[in-house]
């Protein structure tokens, strides 16, 4: 939120070469593994709020959705 601060429970949905759902924890994070190289748009469900990510094979990629 606005404020910062974590937000746990909130669905997000990340669509790309393959499609995943996930939910943040305690931490207001989330994790999917075993996603494959290539572009993909990560969404909060509740906002609506998105953006995208690169992913290169063997790094981890980064989005914050605040």
């Amino acid at each position: 939120d606005a404020r910062a601060r974590p937000q746990p429970g909130v669905p997000v949905v990340i669509a790309g070469p393959v499609l995943a759902r996930t939910t943040t924890d305690s931490e207001g994070r989330y994790r999917v593994r075993g996603l494959a190289a290539g572009s993909y748009r990560v969404t909060r469900f509740d906002t609506q709020q998105s953006g995208v990510v690169e992913l290169v094979a063997g790094e981890t990629g980064s989005l914050d959705l605040r």
